[in-house]
């Protein structure tokens, strides 16, 4: 009796071994295997709903009218024309009387903006990098450094033109140098104009 006692006991205690060395971890194993499953099918769900907003999207911009389109792309063009530019600035500089001396591009780069504050409400086109605190807009800047000579009202007037443009040019500098007792003044003034990045696939 007391021999079948000890391999009973002897028994139950490599039961025991067993239940925690093997059946345990597996148990384990199978909760985890369970839990990826989930996320899996919770994931596959959530792309499920992204494709449908791609499709609904894709289907307005496709609806709209041409004449519309063609608007937004002088607005906001895919790519920046230096040379357009570059005349329309000495348009409107002969517009508004100023004596241009010169007029230079710079090269094109990525619009970014760092240090964000999180509490400002960002545009969909602005995605941010999380392996810095860079934040790397879907736009591209070209500045253009413009020198000419005139009056101030022929600058005022040259400005509100630059906004009044059929696409954006934005004021990032204006230095300007006077003469003593000559209403003439000589300005340099530097300008960005921007298009949408093309979008990768």
């Amino acid at each position: 009796m007391r021999f079948q006692a000890g391999i009973q006991v002897l028994l139950l205690v490599v039961a025991v071994i067993i239940v925690v060395t093997v059946v345990r971890p597996k148990f384990a194993e199978i909760q985890f295997n369970q839990n990826e499953v989930v996320g899996y099918r919770s994931a596959l769900a959530q792309a499920g709903g992204y494709n449908e907003r791609v499709a609904v999207l894709l289907n307005e911009a496709r609806s709209i009218p041409i004449p519309a389109r063609q608007a937004l792309n002088t607005y906001l063009p895919t790519e920046i024309n230096a040379t357009q530019v570059s005349r329309d600035i000495e348009n409107i500089l002969a517009l508004n009387n100023l004596f241009l001396v010169e007029l230079a591009a710079e090269e094109m780069g990525d619009v970014t903006v760092t240090n964000p504050d999180e509490s400002d409400r960002r545009s969909n086109f602005v995605r941010v990098d999380p392996e810095t605190t860079e934040i790397v807009s879907g736009l591209i800047a070209q500045r253009f450094i413009v020198n000419a000579i005139g009056t101030y009202d022929q600058l005022k007037s040259s400005l509100q033109d630059f906004e009044r443009n059929a696409y954006p040019l934005r004021l990032v500098e204006l230095e300007l140098q006077t003469q003593e007792l000559s209403p003439i003044n000589e300005y340099t003034i530097v300008l960005e104009a921007y298009a949408l990045k093309e979008l990768s696939n």
